[in-house]
């Protein structure tokens, strides 16, 4: 249990410049929609999942030059993300 308790928190103001400078933009998509599990006291966890699906989808760009289809507040909230980037 001891090594669950001392997981370190995320700067989410450092998401990039824990990145080389770059906004990780995929890995924070899946994290956040639960495609990509979070470890969390007792086992992984999924941050939001189903609370932000939305049948409206609209494309993000990713650092690589690919698009990711993803869901508007999903894509509203990476995009508030990428602002609080402290550089």
């Amino acid at each position: 249990m001891a090594e669950m308790l001392a997981i370190r928190t995320l700067d989410l103001a450092q998401l990039a410049a824990q990145n080389d400078g770059v906004f990780p933009t995929d890995t924070v998509a899946l994290r956040i929609d639960g495609r990509s599990a979070v470890l969390a006291h007792g086992g992984d966890m999924h941050i939001f999942g189903p609370a932000l699906d939305s049948d409206l989808q609209v494309a993000l760009s990713l650092p690589n030059g690919q698009q990711m289809m993803t869901g508007v507040p999903l894509a509203n909230l990476i995009s508030f993300l990428e602002t609080l980037q402290i550089e």
